[in-house]
């Protein structure tokens, strides 16, 4: 290969017409040509020159075998970029995308919350605190969006006037940058100082040290080293790409709302007796979205598209539906359906009690009351049948164990903290000494049966609990 025809090869590498070398020169078009034809040779001035503007020694242009094996290795690829207001408006949404997708999460994950305090009746101060919280999380990101927008702007002319020509071989890229003709800048990019890749339409965005190399995807060779170092898909294969994309989005999206299906069908599914425990196998349905999330994720990594989303997430989610579901067989024994508190309520009232329609009886408990002044063993909460217990009801006002409103004189031996909210009658035994709604009479330790009762719902609570009283 001559002299002039490696000047012809690095001239049209670098995309540039006969007529703008000569001018880069301050030589003719003809004498450009004459070079390229063998017909005259480059003084010593225009070595150096070439040697600049082509970002080569001149070696590289006099020694025949040193641009043969480049040609082999390194000057396979070479691209010359330019890039309008157009595209750098692409590549900032690109470059601003990850910390708006992490707002969102943030504002998302805040609403969620929002979502359960309402439900939960959370009083006001709760409310504020997490106005407070949301106002300051949202300052960080909105500052950091500033801050970028403001070190985006000043680059963007800066880019707009550049000319940026690239050269890529097997281990990374030589990078230099043109303004006004005039090299300004030589990158020298390895495959593994890449910290980042971002696929856009139009442009394939790296980053590495704080620094970011755009690539223009239409004008990339389809057998780029590039598709095969940075674990890419040419465009060749960019469709069958972006279905496996939508595939994986959609497999961990539906893995992550798959917990949150579990509590809503478990809110609809009616107990048999233990409450929410019984019906918490409903989680084990779906656990085969996460497994598949994770299978694909397999099937991703096999073929070279982006899989670790689907591996963490298809794991993380399927112990958790596996853990929740387990919840009757770990505290199965926490939970019961033992009617012993009832039936002991019943023998103390001397009275029976309307058609049950659910039974919740904790298990040994040893849970401290309020200021260490006792413990309380077992809980039971019951349902009544709304027809069964209507007459239940009538009498209620007719007894005078049952009490409407609680007397001071009783709040020190009441288990407040256990009350059944909203409750509309409630009744005191002292077991140790049979009597109704009355403190002891002496200092000891007392075996005590609180029932709790709500009319609209139909609903009991029966506490059983000890206090050491101190007359």
């Amino acid at each position: 290969m001559t002299v002039g025809e490696k000047i012809q090869l690095y001239r049209k590498q670098f995309g540039m017409s006969q007529e703008e070398l000569g001018q880069k020169l301050s030589v003719s078009r003809q004498t450009i040509s004459l070079w390229e034809k063998g017909q005259t040779l480059p003084s010593i001035d225009n070595l150096i020159r070439l040697k600049e503007i082509f970002g080569v020694s001149i070696d590289d242009i006099l020694d025949c075998e040193t641009i043969l094996q480049d040609d082999a290795v390194a000057a396979t690829e070479a691209y010359s970029f330019t890039f309008d207001a157009e595209d750098l408006r692409e590549v900032y949404k690109a470059v601003c995308q990850p910390l708006w997708r992490s707002f969102w999460r943030f504002l998302w994950m805040m609403f969620v919350v929002l979502l359960f305090a309402f439900l939960g009746e959370a009083p006001g101060e709760i409310f504020g605190f997490f106005f407070g919280m949301l106002a300051m999380g949202c300052v960080p990101y909105i500052k950091n969006l500033r801050t970028q927008k403001k070190v985006w702007m000043k680059s963007r002319e800066r880019m707009i006037a550049s000319r940026y020509v690239y050269r890529i071989d097997a281990d990374g890229l030589h990078v230099q940058v043109f303004r006004n003709a005039v090299p300004v800048r030589t990158y020298e990019l390895h495959f593994s100082e890449i910290e980042q890749c971002r696929v856009t339409q139009n442009f394939l965005i790296l980053f590495s040290s704080g620094q970011v190399f755009l690539l223009r995807k239409s004008e990339l060779a389809q057998d780029s080293v590039l598709y095969s170092r940075l674990r890419l898909v040419n465009r060749a294969d960019e469709m069958q790409y972006n279905r496996w994309k939508r595939i994986s989005r959609a497999l961990v999206a539906a893995s992550v709302l798959s917990i949150f299906a579990g509590i809503i069908l478990i809110a609809f599914v009616p107990p048999t007796g233990k409450e929410m425990l019984d019906t918490m196998w409903i989680y084990y349905l779906f656990t085969p979205i996460p497994i598949a999330s994770f299978c694909a994720g397999l099937v991703f990594r096999k073929k070279g598209y982006p899989y670790k989303k689907n591996l963490i997430v298809g794991i993380i989610v399927t112990l958790l539906l596996c853990v929740y579901g387990s919840f009757p067989l770990i505290f199965g024994d926490l939970f019961t359906e033992s009617t012993a508190p009832l039936v002991r309520a019943e023998q103390y009232l001397e009275t029976s009690f309307p058609a049950t329609t659910s039974i919740s009886t904790s298990g040994a408990l040893e849970s401290p009351l309020l200021d260490d002044m006792g413990y309380v063993y077992r809980t039971c909460d019951v349902s009544f049948d709304e027809a069964a217990a209507q007459a239940f009801e009538r009498n209620l006002p007719n007894d005078e164990r049952w009490l409407g409103v609680m007397p001071n004189d009783l709040l020190g031996i009441t288990p407040s903290e256990y009350a059944l909210p909203g409750f509309d009658y409630i009744l005191i035994y002292n077991s140790d000494s049979r009597e109704w709604n009355m403190q002891p009479a002496e200092s000891g330790t007392y075996h005590f049966t609180c029932i709790y009762y709500r009319l609209q719902e139909h609903q009991m609570r029966i506490v059983e609990y000890s206090i050491d009283y101190k007359k």
